[in-house]
């Protein structure tokens, strides 16, 4: 069990690296954000979320601060 967790740890963290190098948002800040800020909100899902951001390329702002 240990093992798969250090692989799903590293894999998020690839992840990570590579939607900052690519200009992705990171989802964990995101929810940090949100739970700071705007505990009323419930937060996107993951999959919500980066499909925001894909839309937002389209020269939309999809901000909420």
């Amino acid at each position: 069990m240990i093992f798969f967790q250090k692989i799903k740890k590293t894999y998020e963290h690839i992840d990570n690296v590579l939607g900052t190098i690519l200009g992705m948002p990171n989802y964990e800040k995101y929810l940090d954000h949100i739970r700071t800020h705007h505990p009323e909100r419930k937060p996107m899902s993951r999959k919500e979320f980066y499909k925001n951001f894909q839309e937002s390329k389209d020269g939309k702002i999809n901000r909420c601060c």
